[in-house]
């Protein structure tokens, strides 16, 4: 890519993040390893959430972290948000052959035929790289075997309501 842009050597890129502490940690790890890897200088810039959320959506930003839950438990719900036009795509990437991908694997019937348009549309997601996934979300959880009827939903919600000890 720097053959292609005619640089000798990475211009500093400036990381838009989130005030909270964990993104700040987030932002040092990829400003860290950037520098060792690449030698690119990435500075870092936080904002109060709701002016970060308004420039990102204005694609007012370089380099963005950012971080989403999926609605529900299906891999379409992580896929459609990078459509062109959604939303949620605060990216600016737009693909013809994505939005088509996705669009059949919404109207496929057939689990694995669904499955695999998903597939080819992370594929080409990962590949042109509007996003740079670095981590998901998880949870650890320390439950009394004495505890039943917890339940834990798919995108990792803890319902306590019919909880009892035995």
């Amino acid at each position: 890519g720097m053959k292609e842009e005619n640089y000798e050597k990475l211009p500093a890129i400036t990381l838009t993040y989130s005030t909270k502490p964990e993104h700040k940690k987030i932002a040092e790890a990829i400003q860290q390893k950037l520098k060792n890897t690449l030698g690119v200088d990435v500075k870092l810039a936080n904002m109060e959430w709701n002016v970060f959320l308004e420039d990102q959506k204005a694609l007012k930003f370089q380099f963005s972290q950012s971080s989403f839950l999926p609605d529900y438990a299906d891999p379409i719900s992580f896929l459609e948000a990078f459509q062109t036009g959604n939303s949620m795509n605060r990216t600016g990437w737009a693909n013809k052959e994505y939005d088509q991908l996705i669009k059949q694997a919404k109207h496929e019937a057939d689990e694995k035929t669904r499955f695999s348009l998903m597939h080819q549309a992370e594929k080409l997601l990962i590949d042109e790289a509007p996003i740079i996934p670095v981590y998901f979300y998880n949870q650890v959880n320390l439950q009394n075997e004495n505890v039943k009827g917890i339940v834990r939903h798919p995108v990792g919600y803890i319902d306590l309501k019919w909880a009892d000890k035995n």
